[in-house]
């Protein structure tokens, strides 16, 4: 069990999905996502948009700095 709250869970989905999260933090974040489906259907929403934008992007922007320009974009939306 998580005790992370929903918004602190939706507000750590980005970075726990570029791995940018310490192992602690990503177990509570897992934690959360195991109990709530509502945050479960969230995120895989998230990591299927994801998934998409870096599976169409040409072979030269697939990099770390393609996915976390994106990742921080989106997180900048949260705030």
């Amino acid at each position: 069990m998580s005790n992370l709250s929903c918004h602190e869970t939706k507000r750590k989905v980005y970075e726990y999905l570029g791995d940018e999260l310490d192992a602690k933090v990503k177990q509570e974040v897992d934690g959360h996502l195991a109990s709530c489906q509502l945050c479960k259907a969230e995120y895989d929403l998230e990591r299927t948009i994801s998934n998409l934008v870096i599976n169409s992007s040409s072979g030269s922007d697939r990099n770390s700095d393609f996915f976390n320009k994106i990742s921080s974009s989106l997180r900048s939306e949260l705030d």
